[in-house]
């Protein structure tokens, strides 16, 4: 299940840079991040530290986090 989240967030997540650009759809695949994580274990903390990230390459790299919980 963390596998198919993980996948289906960075999937998402170049779709709509691809369509928004790097700056909005960075900014609104922070508030997906949230919703794609409500339930997981130990994630509130990523949450939070999400609304840090500004980059692709960066959001990719902290997505790579998930995978590490529960």
């Amino acid at each position: 299940a963390i596998n198919e989240i993980h996948d289906m967030i960075l999937r998402h997540a170049s779709m709509l840079i691809e369509a928004k650009g790097e700056y909005t759809g960075i900014r609104e695949m922070r508030k997906h991040f949230a919703w794609y994580t409500t339930g997981i274990k130990h994630a509130a903390a990523l949450r939070h530290e999400v609304n840090q990230v500004t980059k692709q390459e960066q959001f990719n790299e902290f997505v790579e986090k998930i995978r590490t919980l529960t």
